[in-house]
């Protein structure tokens, strides 16, 4: 089986430390990380991840461009989308545009974050055997 790639997309550094140790304790991932979508666009030229996490803290237009570009590349990519606006916000309809497989609203803990993970590596298997 070829090693899962994983984008992860979060403005605050320390957050993101976590988020990759959490992925960390999960498994091997081929995994690449930054602060913004601007500082991704010229790195996954040539990087197609099959799960991308991104925080809505960082749901700008050049991350929007980059999801929006990527998805073609990985028909079955996994979005994971994190933010600490709650559901009820207006904030809560820009979420849903990139429809995404999973949503998290910040406080979200170790177990939580890597059973979202796990869900969608788990469909990333049953749309390959589908295939």
């Amino acid at each position: 089986m070829t090693q899962i790639k994983v984008l992860v997309l979060h403005g605050d550094d320390a957050v993101r430390s976590r988020v990759i140790s959490h992925l960390q304790d999960l498994g091997s991932f081929e995994t690449r990380h930054y602060a913004s979508g601007r500082d991704a666009r010229d790195a996954c030229r040539e990087f197609y991840p099959d799960i991308v996490i991104v925080d809505t803290s960082v749901l700008d237009v050049a991350t929007s461009e980059l999801i929006e570009r990527l998805r073609p590349s990985v028909p079955q990519q996994r979005l994971v989308l994190t933010s600490a606006t709650s559901a009820s916000s207006a904030g809560h309809a820009g979420l849903l545009r990139h429809e995404p497989n999973a949503v998290l609203w910040s406080p979200f803990g170790r177990w939580e974050f890597q059973q979202a993970v796990q869900d969608q590596i788990a469909a990333l298997g049953e749309i390959s055997r589908a295939s």
